[in-house]
């Protein structure tokens, strides 16, 4: 009995090749080996609805692939719709023919029970094609053949970072391990998950190809081979998942694995083929004299009846008038309809009264820079989404879901778009 081991595996034994690490390939049995590190803390993907709202809209773009009889997990890599995962999951065209990518694949609420293959999304593809493939990376980078009607677009898609994973920072997994519903591994031990090392070497070969990898300590798979492995400050994707290493139920766990993002971004601008927007552009350095305001991040509910400013101890010699103060309005809840779940995201950030948002611009659309996405029925409501957002500044209307609300740091590449409708927050934006 192999305990599990699956064929890659069965055929490295028999070259004489001694396995250490367990690489998190699909899987077509329910004999699979387990890469839990000690317990399993990974949650349902709407368990963090509330408390993690940005990681909820980071994970829209991971997808449960269907690779054949077998199960992995990929994501939209930049903005032109392409899907990365590992080789060992899509190694050629045959299997890529073969490969069903379904998004939203999640459970109704935190504690709802997936099993594989539940709880189905939306099929956007029934087929794939390899743009590029990489056995020593172990990645794979798929453009897909989209089903009439289907649009990625509004998944929106995750980037790179372009500085390298450090020891110790905290990341996150986002994946479909055993083929179950959306989930997230983001704590150890009651702690952050961490990068655990970031420079693992098998002594030996293995087919997990371990060469210069990062090591992290959160709960994996079957079925999460391909998941990115994300900065939990940034929510960029520092890894590509792809070999379990870790032992259940044992504090000495040790890590799971994975491959560094910017070699696999090197990897694919030598080819050519790194799609647009794959890595996030470096934020300029905010200049240290400039003071900037902090806001509460819960606002007061009790508003004073007869609101007055506090005098400050040292007048000014000169005094400048000041408007009177107003009472905050309510906090801004949107409800992110996707795929029959409802995602609950607060906005605590006061809107500005100055904002005006300019008419909308019919059947045009701005690519890429999505921070947020609100369910709304007609365009002109978005207007109060975007003031209240943080970093909104341009927004796109669809009648995707009955009406969404596309909110965006900024523009995009702008193309025709029909029944779309653009508009932004200031007069000269558009």
């Amino acid at each position: 009995m192999l305990f599990g081991v699956t064929k890659s595996a069965a055929l490295a034994l028999c070259l004489g090749l001694f396995v250490l690490s367990t690489a998190q390939e699909p899987f077509d049995s329910d004999d699979f080996t387990e890469s839990i590190c000690n317990v399993d803390e990974s949650q349902n993907f709407l368990c963090y609805n509330v408390s993690e709202p940005a990681k909820i809209r980071t994970g829209l773009p991971v997808a449960r692939l269907k690779v054949n009889n077998s199960w992995c997990t990929g994501w939209l890599f930049g903005s032109e719709g392409h899907v990365i995962t590992n080789n060992h999951c899509v190694p050629n065209n045959s299997i890529a023919n073969l490969t069903i990518v379904e998004f939203a694949a999640i459970t109704p609420n935190c504690n709802a029970v997936g099993s594989r293959g539940s709880h189905p999304g939306r099929y956007v593809a029934n087929s794939t094609t390899i743009l590029a493939t990489d056995i020593p990376l172990d990645y794979t980078l798929l453009r897909l053949n989209l089903n009439p009607g289907m649009d990625v677009r509004a998944y929106g898609y995750l980037q790179a970072r372009d500085v390298a994973a450090t020891l110790s920072e905290s990341v996150y997994v986002i994946g479909h391990p055993r083929g179950f519903p959306k989930r997230i591994a983001m704590v150890k031990d009651g702690n952050p998950g961490k990068i655990t090392t970031t420079n693992y070497t098998e002594t030996r070969p293995t087919i997990c190809r371990n060469v210069d990898r990062l090591g992290h300590n959160l709960d994996t798979e079957r079925g999460s081979s391909g998941s990115p492995v994300l900065a939990a400050d940034s929510n960029l994707v520092v890894g590509l998942h792809n070999c379990g290493g870790c032992s259940p139920s044992t504090q000495a766990y040790g890590s799971n694995y994975a491959v560094k993002i910017l070699q696999i971004v090197d990897s694919l601008r030598a080819k050519n083929l790194l799609p647009r927007d794959a890595v996030a552009p470096t934020p300029p350095r905010t200049p240290s004299p400039t003071p900037s305001r902090t806001l509460s991040p819960t606002p007061s509910r009790t508003p004073s009846p007869i609101p007055s400013r506090t005098p400050s101890p040292t007048p000014s010699p000169t005094p400048s008038s000041t408007p009177s103060p107003r009472t905050p309005p309510p906090a801004l809840t949107s409800i992110i309809t996707f795929e029959g779940a409802n995602i609950t995201v607060l906005h605590t950030d006061e809107p500005s009264p100055f904002s005006q948002c300019t008419v909308e611009k019919d059947n045009i659309d701005f690519e890429g820079n999505d921070i947020a996405s609100t369910s709304r029925r007609e365009p002109d409501d978005c207007c109060d989404d975007c003031t209240a957002t943080p970093g909104c500044q341009v927004y796109v209307w669809s009648d995707y879901n009955g009406g969404t609300c596309w909110l965006k740091s900024a523009k995009g590449a702008m193309r025709f778009a029909y029944g779309l409708h653009a508009a932004s927050i200031s007069s000269d934006s558009l």
